[in-house]
């Protein structure tokens, strides 16, 4: 399913019709979580749509800041399941985001010396994602996924 149908059906399916200052404390909490469940999915889109516009640099620098993802290299290492408080429709694109983040390495172009000032960071995250697969690989992610990060590495 593409990150954009994905967004589309937390919209239509999740979101409760309740004006957050006139709710009560037992709706806060869900209406709470589904704000943070589309906030990350509009984080997902717009890394989606830079990616597709080209803007390689500023879709990788976007992926990092993204904080259910242990990408950051100045975050240390989180060996725990990033993803076990993740929602379900999040959990479905982090293959995909997974996929833009690699063919944004790939497609990174030296036009004014920022490739040269990224390599070592690119090869750091090549590494990040490729500990993120192998650490989830329970989770049955797509073999085009797999094969991409065995050929970054």
């Amino acid at each position: 399913m593409s990150l954009y149908n994905e967004f589309v059906l937390i919209i239509d399916h999740n979101l409760q019709p309740c004006h957050f200052s006139t709710c009560s404390l037992q709706e806060k909490e869900p209406v709470s979580e589904q704000q943070t469940v589309l906030r990350q999915l509009e984080a997902i889109l717009h890394i989606s749509k830079l990616a597709r516009a080209g803007q390689h640099v500023d879709a990788l620098r976007e992926i990092i800041k993204i904080p259910f993802l242990p990408l950051n290299p100045r975050v240390p290492d989180v060996h725990y399941d990033v993803f076990q408080k993740l929602s379900p429709h999040v959990q479905a694109c982090v293959p995909d985001l997974l996929k833009i983040a690699l063919n944004c390495l790939d497609n990174v172009k030296d036009s004014d010396g920022t490739q040269r000032a990224l390599k070592s960071k690119v090869n750091i995250l090549s590494m990040q994602i490729a500990n993120l697969v192998a650490n989830n690989m329970s989770r049955n992610w797509p073999q085009d996924l797999i094969e991409k990060v065995a050929q970054s590495i």
